[in-house]
């Protein structure tokens, strides 16, 4: 029997030619058949993370910043999505909850979700959410402080 080890180059190119949403399906066929009892995601946490170690000296080359969705209810984290080496979260956020089935979900996400956008995408598949904001969204922010004034709530301050 011979036995042929595959070089790295040969590897790379295989994976440089799989579009990487049909690998993402794969792989999600994958995890599905070994998690038969998952249960429904009740709350989908999404957070923009660096990658430590991904830029390059020699370069100007800034580090790849990756977006997830993570299933608390079921320990798993169920898409990601690569932001543009141009942009940032805001635009990665919209096409990862596109992958993603969230109707009946709770999304929870930091206040750079905290636009139109990202809030359409999430109530147009039937999901709630929870989402940061802070001051530099002034007009908005003095909104919110309002409306929970004349609801009677207290809202603490001094969380940014």
């Amino acid at each position: 029997m011979n036995l042929y080890i595959v070089s790295s180059s040969t590897i790379r190119r295989l994976f440089t030619l799989i579009k990487p949403a049909d690998f993402q399906l794969l792989l999600r066929g994958i995890v599905d058949s070994h998690h038969p009892v998952r249960k429904p995601e009740d709350h989908v946490a999404i957070d923009g993370k660096t990658l430590r170690g991904s830029h390059c000296h020699a370069k100007i080359v800034t580090a790849m910043q990756m977006v997830s969705a993570f299933s608390v209810e079921n320990r798993l984290t169920l898409s990601e999505v690569k932001t543009n080496s141009k942009s940032n979260e805001i635009t990665a956020i919209p096409v990862l909850l596109a992958l993603l089935e969230l109707e009946g979900a709770t999304v929870s996400i930091g206040a750079i979700g905290c636009n139109d956008t990202v809030i359409n995408a999430i109530l147009a598949q039937d999901a709630h959410y929870i989402v940061g904001l802070k001051r530099n969204q002034p007009s908005l922010y003095q909104a919110v402080l309002n409306y929970a004034s004349e609801k009677g709530n207290k809202i603490n301050l001094n969380s940014g």
